[in-house]
């Protein structure tokens, strides 16, 4: 790693400290660039329905609402300009969080975010973090929105094909560790989506991946065990699945990605039954390689909150949770 991804890597990290801190919001001028962009919000859901605007507000509603809240940098990748970050958030509801009622109650959830430096400063910033776990964490639903009407976001289509990143990184005459780690997560990719639905489950139960730390929709896989219906896969939800890459970041053994799923719900998908709508969704990876190219870990972060929202299957899974806090038969 170079001195520029080193001194980004200090920018970002400096900056999600200060997004995280319980307590006055402190100057940011020597972190953000004067033309700064966020292109999505930290809890871009919650922060859309309740029609919250500005940056600044986002951030200072987040730090008055959390007591003692605790920021655990997990992991940081830098690539150039580009830097992605992902931590852990926890601890206490006490104050009012975009409508929602102090709850008194713990929570802990992922966060990730990806952002584009110039010069040391940020000039663009994108996040997500796992707006569904709090919900539940919290036992509340999403509050009603000012105009009266249900939010649901609309589905998210993103901007370049597998195959075209693919081809790129292949083309290349000296290829680097990292753009024949990027070649191998793409392969995967690739074949996975050329597929027929019903093969899916056998193709990822022979991959080689050695540990998936974590599922993408965890918490819709969670709720679909406990209902009896793990043949219910996402596969049977959403046959003609396409996916679009934002963003890989590679450095030394990790590649993160950033992309998007979409298709047509035409099917159960763990017993949340087919709207016939197209929905679609944000979707992160963090994989890592071993020297011989071997894909060792895998980490997924699906926008599972835009994706139940879609769907109209949130008050499932929140009376689900509710039903097993209270120690109820399902």
């Amino acid at each position: 790693m170079g001195q520029l991804e080193e001194r980004n890597k200090n920018t970002v990290r400096r900056f999600v400290q200060a997004m995280s801190a319980r307590g006055q919001l402190p100057a940011l001028d020597d972190l953000l660039a004067p033309r700064f962009r966020l292109f999505r919000r930290p809890f871009h859901h919650l922060e859309s329905n309740a029609g919250t605007q500005g940056f600044a507000d986002s951030i200072s509603s987040l730090r008055r609402a959390f007591t003692d809240p605790i920021a655990a940098f997990d992991t940081i990748i830098a690539e150039g300009y580009r830097v992605a970050i992902r931590w852990r958030t926890s601890g206490v509801h006490q104050e009012n969080l975009f409508g929602i009622a102090p709850t008194g109650r713990k929570f802990s959830i992922w966060q990730a975010a990806l952002f584009h430096l110039a010069e040391s400063k940020i000039t663009e910033a994108w996040f997500m973090a796992e707006e569904l776990a709090l919900l539940l964490d919290l036992g509340v639903g999403l509050p009603g929105c000012d105009n009266g009407r249900s939010y649901r976001p609309e589905a998210v289509i993103g901007r370049a094909a597998p195959e075209a990143l693919w081809d790129e990184l292949r083309a290349r005459a000296s290829p680097t560790r990292e753009d024949r780690n990027k070649i191998g997560l793409l392969d995967h990719k690739l074949a996975r989506l050329r597929l027929k639905a019903e093969d899916i489950a056998a193709f990822e139960a022979n991959r080689t991946v050695r540990r998936k730390t974590s599922g993408g929709s965890r918490l819709i896989h969670e709720y679909g065990m406990g209902k009896g219906f793990a043949n219910q896969a996402p596969q049977t939800g959403i046959r003609d699945r396409l996916d679009h890459i934002d963003d890989l970041i590679g450095e030394g053994d990790l590649v993160f990605q950033r992309y998007t799923f979409s298709g047509n719900h035409t099917g159960n998908w763990y017993d949340i039954p087919p709207t016939g709508r197209r929905i679609g969704t944000a979707e992160l990876s963090i994989e890592r390689f071993d020297n011989g190219g071997a894909n060792v870990e895998s980490w997924y972060f699906v926008d599972e909150l835009g994706l139940v929202l879609q769907m109209d299957a949130f008050e499932l899974l929140l009376e689900e949770r509710m039903r097993r806090a209270d120690g109820l038969p399902r």
